[in-house]
């Protein structure tokens, strides 16, 4: 039995582990969407006249949620840029703003999921009074050939990462299954703490507003941990194992290890190696050796598999 963060690990076989290594490939499909996506990142929407709104679109608008005949909380929302087809809004809502023009109010009756993030509408049904804004649309730019070519690289790369993650988890997955390992409650608080921050700045990322998508869907931050509870006691959990290996391998951040992080830093950041040094806590550092011990870990793991 280990001990690692204040938790007891009884730490299962990791080595000769017989875990199948998957094999990264392009579709056509694939590829074109990767193309697609690389034209809409390049461009923003402009503003269209003259004509509706259609699949595809930007709608910037206005609404307000009715339920029998009363504003509900959170139902409200101005220019808000709707793309039209993402699937962002409730099911049914954008796809009734198809065929409105600019100034135009829209009646748009919806019937809130039967699994909805607020109790007191979850299939209720709702009214929502739209009023198109603006409307906008994606003009992408043409594409050479070598472009084309240097996307389907980078997507192959993708694709060979993400084979060696869904390798690595795997793995992971077959220790933690052999293992027992006791999590606590703080343990789990301050995990979800970090994977709702995490969730946050992907949505920053994606052009959204985590504010204004608790609006529509009725969610908050504690619904979003719950949501992301099983996550994050996988993840804790996995962690927590690779922490045993290399504690049973005598793994340690050595000082040249540090070094060489602390490099990667810089040139990822454009600073001097001693300036990002100096920005650093301890408890930066911590997680940086951490980090370390478990990538030797998993190198361990990979070593000594069956395949």
């Amino acid at each position: 039995m280990q001990t690692i963060e204040g938790m007891n690990i009884k730490l299962g076989p990791y080595k000769g582990l017989n875990v199948e290594k998957p094999s990264p490939f392009v579709g056509r499909e694939e590829l074109e969407a990767a193309i697609h996506r690389a034209q809409k990142s390049s461009t923003k929407p402009v503003d269209v006249s003259g004509r509706a709104v259609r699949l595809g679109d930007v709608a910037v608008i206005d609404f307000a949620g009715y339920r029998n005949g009363q504003l509900f909380d959170g139902g409200s929302g101005t220019d808000y840029p709707l793309e039209i087809g993402s699937g962002a809004f409730i099911p049914g809502f954008e796809e009734q703003l198809v065929g409105a023009e600019t100034g135009q109010q829209v009646d748009v009756n919806v019937t809130f999921p039967q699994d909805y993030g607020a109790p007191d509408l979850a299939g209720q049904d709702a009214l929502f009074k739209v009023t198109v804004k603006k409307i906008q649309e994606y003009q992408y730019p043409e594409m050479t050939d070598e472009a084309k070519a240097d996307i389907e690289r980078k997507l192959m790369e993708q694709k060979e990462r993400e084979a060696e993650e869904r390798y690595e988890s795997a793995l992971i997955r077959e220790i933690v299954r052999n293992s027992e390992i006791g999590i606590t409650e703080i343990a789990m608080a301050r995990e979800a703490e970090t994977m709702l921050g995490e969730w946050k700045a992907l949505m920053r990322m994606n052009k959204i507003d985590p504010d204004q998508y608790y609006q529509m869907t009725g969610l908050n931050d504690q619904k979003i941990k719950e949501q992301l509870k099983p996550q994050t006691k996988q993840r804790l959990r996995s962690r927590l194992a690779l922490e045993a290996v290399a504690q049973a391998e005598n793994i340690e951040a050595t000082e040249e290890a540090i070094e060489k992080e602390l490099e990667t830093l810089a040139a990822q950041y454009g600073l001097p190696k001693e300036t990002v040094r100096e920005k650093l806590n301890d408890g930066h550092f911590d997680a940086m050796r951490s980090n370390i011990r478990v990538r030797g870990a998993m190198d361990v793991i990979k070593a000594n598999a069956a395949r």
